[in-house]
C-alpha cells in the first residue's frame, strides 16, 4: 500500500478523527486513491470516519443541537402531548445528526413537522416550517466549534490564529503542518465550505468576509490572555525555525505595534531596487501590504481593536480612474461604502487598516523581517487579487533548510 497514512492495516487520518486505532478497507485505499484530494483528509476519509465512530460508538442523547434549537422556535406556541408524542425522540436524533446531517435531512424533518401539526390540529406551511428547520441549523452551528480537537505539546505562551475561506487551490493543510512544525497549534476561523483540518475550529455560519474573521480571530486569541498573539492567513508557509527566532528576538522595540514574519518585495528594496540588508527593520508607509503572518502584543491588539477607526472600518476607497470627474469618484465612492455597510462580508483591506490604526493613529512602529521567514505560496487568491505575484509577494525569502537566525543576522548572500 504506497500511502503515507497507511499503517499495520490502519490509516494514519482515519484513527486521528475517532481517536483510536480503525480497521481500514483495501476498497477505501482505493476510493481515496481515486479522489480529486487523494491521501488528504478527503470526503472519503470522513466518511470512513464518521461510520467507523457510529459503528464502534452508540449514539447518545445531547442536549444540544439543532433539535433543541428547533424545539425552542416552536415551544412558544404549542406544548406536545407526551403521551403520543414522538418529539423528544426526533430532537435527540436531530442533535445525534448534527447541523450538515439536518440539512441533508431536511425533508424527513419537514414530514415529522407535518405529522405533528396533523395530530395536534394545527396549521401546516411547508415554507415556514423550512424556513424554521434553517434558522435552527444556522443557531446549532453558531453556537458550535469543530467537534475534534487534537491536543499536541506546543508552546503555550502564544495564541495562533489562522483565517480561512474557499480558495481554488486548498493551502490550509500545508499551512498549519508548516505553523506545527515550528512548535504552536493553530486554532482555525473557517468560512463556510472551508477545508476540514483536524485542528480546532470555529466555524461561521454566513460569511464574515476577510476584515470580520479577522476580528473575531483577534478576539478569541486576547480571551486566551497569552504572552503572544499570531494571526495568520491560510496561504502562508513558515521557516521551521520561526518561533524560535521570534522568541529570541520579541520585541525589536518597545513601540512595536507589530512584527512581521512575511515582508513583501517592496518592504524588502531600496527605492532604486537595490535589496535591502538581511535583519529586522521598520516599516513607514502610507499604507501597508501583506497581513499574512502578524505578531501582537496583547495590550496593542486590544488597543487596536478598540480604536473608533477599527469599529468604522468600511475598506480601502477605489483608486480614481483616470479622466474620471471628482464629483463622480466621490460618488463612486460612496457607492461602495453604502455597500459594504449593508453587506459587512465585503469589508476587506485589512492589512491597510491595521497600519493605519497602528502607525498613524498609536503611533506604534511597523516592523519586518528579511529574508521573509514566511513565503506566500497560493497561486489563487480567496477574495480575487489574483496569485501570488507582483509587490505583494516576498522576493526574498529564507531557506528552510538552513539556520533562519543566521539568514536574518545577515549570513546570507544579500548586498547593500
Amino acid at each position: 500500500m504506497e500511502c503515507q497514512h497507511f499503517e499495520n492495516g490502519t490509516c494514519k487520518l482515519v484513527n486521528a478523527i475517532v481517536g483510536k486505532p480503525v480497521t481500514i478497507l483495501n476498497a477505501i485505499c482505493t476510493k481515496c486513491a481515486s479522489d480529486p484530494a487523494p491521501q488528504q483528509l478527503n470526503r472519503v476519509v470522513r466518511a470512513w470516519a464518521d461510520f467507523s465512530k457510529r459503528k464502534q460508538t452508540p449514539i447518545q442523547a445531547s442536549n444540544d443541537g439543532p433539535g433543541t434549537e428547533l424545539k425552542k422556535l416552536l415551544s412558544w406556541f404549542h406544548s406536545p402531548d407526551k403521551r403520543k408524542c414522538k418529539c423528544q425522540n426526533r430532537i435527540e436524533k436531530m442533535n445525534a445528526w448534527g447541523p450538515d446531517r439536518c440539512e441533508q435531512k431536511i425533508d424527513t424533518i419537514a414530514r415529522w413537522l407535518k405529522h405533528s401539526a396533523r395530530i395536534a390540529g394545527l396549521p401546516y406551511v411547508d415554507l415556514i416550517a423550512r424556513g424554521l428547520i434553517l434558522r435552527a441549523i444556522r443557531n446549532s452551528r453558531r453556537k458550535a466549534t469543530q467537534v475534534h480537537v487534537v491536543t499536541r505539546e506546543h508552546d503555550q505562551r502564544w495564541s495562533v490564529a489562522i483565517t480561512t475561506a474557499p480558495r481554488q487551490d486548498c493551502t490550509l493543510n500545508k499551512c498549519v503542518e508548516s505553523v506545527r512544525q515550528c512548535g504552536w497549534e493553530p486554532v482555525i476561523f473557517a468560512e463556510p465550505g472551508s477545508t476540514v483540518v483536524d485542528c480546532e475550529t470555529v466555524w461561521n455560519s454566513e460569511r464574515k468576509g476577510v476584515w470580520h474573521n479577522w476580528r473575531q480571530a483577534s478576539e478569541w486569541c486576547l480571551a486566551r490572555n497569552t504572552e503572544f498573539v499570531m494571526t495568520v492567513q491560510d496561504d502562508a508557509l513558515f521557516h521551521p525555525e520561526s518561533r524560535l527566532f521570534a522568541n529570541a528576538v520579541l520585541w525589536p522595540h518597545s513601540d512595536t505595534g507589530y512584527l512581521s514574519l512575511y515582508t513583501p518585495q517592496h518592504y524588502q528594496q531600496w527605492s532604486d531596487g537595490r535589496p535591502r540588508p538581511p535583519g529586522i527593520y521598520e516599516v513607514s508607509t502610507n499604507s501597508v501590504w501583506g497581513a499574512m503572518a502578524l505578531i501582537f502584543r496583547p495590550s496593542v491588539l486590544r488597543q487596536l481593536l478598540d480604536h473608533p477607526r477599527a469599529k468604522t472600518w468600511l475598506g480601502a476607497k477605489p483608486s480614481r480612474k483616470k479622466g474620471e470627474p471628482r464629483s463622480a469618484f466621490a460618488a463612486r465612492c460612496e457607492s461602495m461604502r453604502q455597500s459594504r455597510r449593508e453587506d459587512p462580508a465585503k469589508i476587506q483591506n485589512s492589512d491597510t487598516a491595521i497600519g493605519i490604526i497602528l502607525r498613524k493613529c498609536l503611533g506604534k512602529k511597523l516592523m519586518y523581517v528579511s529574508p521573509s521567514p514566511v513565503d506566500h505560496f497560493a497561486k489563487f487568491s480567496s477574495i480575487g487579487h489574483g496569485g501570488n505575484q507582483g509587490k505583494r509577494n516576498a522576493i526574498y525569502i529564507a531557506d528552510r533548510t538552513k539556520s533562519l537566525m543566521e539568514q536574518v543576522n545577515g549570513l546570507s548572500n544579500l548586498q547593500r
